[in-house]
């Protein structure tokens, strides 16, 4: 059998490998340059950016769809390895992802309305990690039933095949707020990133009914951050809100005790660990940056924090405060970049145009809505008549 493939072997030429018949001569740079702009430019919509209709990315709409109406965890909390079982079904990508989204959804330091209520270890603001999907349990919050499911109807929402084409899901949830606003967003794509910080849930509703009834109205908001952090007014919010673009600082809530010489921690930036900001503190005590240090107390729960940093009779702890806002996190400059994908475009919005369009939205859902409601009435007069 050897000496049989050799010799098939033997009888090609150097005239066959050179035939370039049919082949297509290209650069093979500038092909995958083109491939990987096509591959960016679907990252970014299914995956980086949430969307103008829900607030909502991908993996976190295909969980709550799942939630309400696979595994039912709705009424009754269910374990989470249920949950992104069911979820994998329509969303390939791995569990990982999945579980990590679940937990974010549920944590109130990161959500300012969670969409999940959890049982169990899901984490702590201190920057502990969550348990093991086995050992969670979680079920919709209220608010996420309320805002994505009081409506729900699957003949009035665009229905796409999931990507194995078994059965169908949602392109957006029907959103009874304007929950693109309500809910921080982050994400780092190709040539492009969105920042979204979360704002005040009655600031937010004050400001659709105001653009309801007068669209020329501007809404000037702060931002409301999940923490419980202090935020910097430096006059930059009116152009933040009517560009969606920005920055502007958090600053921990930091007291001092001059009786006790003690520094009291009561809140961190968003997306600071706690656990981060001990260990730079200790890296300055050692390097002499913060003098006069005795000891430090962490008395922080789940959501709550409370660090407390002992000091020497003699030491300045306005000056030591202004050292830790220098060179710690405790003060963060936060990126407003609103980006989001309206009709699988990524748009530049400002808070006013995405309230704007968001009602926009809402106006032709409750039309769908009320169409619907009218030809069910007309179709039972007609049979009522002849029963009649």
């Amino acid at each position: 059998m050897a000496k049989e493939k050799e010799s098939a072997w033997k009888k090609l030429s150097d005239k066959d490998y050179l035939n370039d018949v049919n082949v297509e001569k290209i650069n093979i740079s500038d092909l995958n340059t083109e491939n990987m702009k096509i591959y960016g430019a679907n990252i970014n919509l299914a995956r980086v950016f949430p969307d103008i209709h829900d607030g909502l990315k991908l993996v976190e709409r295909r969980i709550l769809y799942t939630m309400y109406t696979n595994t039912k965890a709705v009424k009754k909390a269910v374990k989470v390895n249920k949950i992104y079982g069911d979820t994998m079904t329509i969303h390939p990508h791995g569990d990982s992802s999945i579980l990590g989204t679940i937990v974010r959804l549920a944590q109130p330091w990161n959500m300012l309305i969670p969409y999940i209520d959890g049982e169990g270890n899901f984490g702590s603001i201190q920057g502990d990690e969550a348990a093991a999907g086995r050992y969670l349990e979680a079920k919709l919050s209220e608010y996420a039933i309320d805002c994505f499911f009081s409506d729900w109807n699957p003949s009035l929402v665009l229905m796409e095949e999931t990507y194995n084409k078994d059965s169908m899901e949602p392109a957006y949830l029907p959103t009874k707020y304007p929950n693109c606003l309500l809910s921080a967003s982050d994400g780092l794509g190709f040539g492009s990133a969105n920042h979204i910080p979360t704002f005040n849930f009655e600031e937010i509703m004050q400001s659709t009914i105001r653009l309801i009834k007068d669209p020329k109205f501007e809404p000037v908001l702060i931002p409301d951050i999940t923490t419980g952090c202090l935020i910097i007014d430096e006059g930059k919010f009116p152009e933040i809100c009517s560009t969606g673009r920005g920055t502007f600082k958090m600053r921990a809530e930091v007291v001092k005790d001059e009786d006790r010489k003690v520094i009291i921690v009561k809140s961190i930036p968003f997306q600071v660990s706690l656990l981060a900001v001990k260990e730079k503190i200790r890296d300055l005590v050692e390097d002499k940056t913060i003098p006069g240090f005795k000891d430090i107390k962490d008395y922080s729960g789940n959501n709550k924090i409370h660090l407390e940093l002992y000091f020497r009779p003699e030491v300045d702890l306005s000056n030591i405060i202004s050292i830790l806002y220098t060179k710690t996190d405790l003060q963060k400059t936060y990126p407003v970049q609103i980006k989001m994908v309206d009709n699988l475009a990524i748009e530049d919005f400002s808070v006013k145009s995405a309230l704007l369009r968001w009602i926009d939205i809402r106006i032709q859902f409750k039309r769908k809505m009320y169409i619907r409601k009218l030809i069910d009435i007309e179709q039972k007069l007609h049979i009522l008549n002849i029963l009649i």
